[in-house]
């Protein structure tokens, strides 16, 4: 969460922490999921929370460990075509 009046990106703030969570949680072997929040539900998980209504979240972020082994993506799952060099 952020307070807007603090910062003239609030949502690219939130978005660059949200990728540092991401970072840790994969280097503590946690899986992690952006979940974004549409502002009706917004406003009633800061109520759950109580966070003060000047705040801005834009997402929450389960924590958990995984059922299964994540693995890395392998050479096979590349796809060159998806690549594009100075245009589309």
């Amino acid at each position: 969460m952020t307070n807007p009046a603090k910062t003239n990106q609030p949502v690219q703030d939130l978005s660059l922490a949200t990728q540092n969570i991401f970072l840790q949680a994969t280097a503590l072997k946690l899986g992690s999921v952006w979940k974004n929040l549409k502002p009706p539900v917004a406003g009633e998980i800061k109520k759950l929370l109580s966070i003060p209504e000047q705040y801005l979240i834009i997402n929450i972020i389960p924590l958990g460990y995984p059922k299964e082994p994540i693995t890395p993506h392998t050479e096979d799952e590349f796809e060159p075509k998806k690549i594009h060099h100075e245009r589309w």
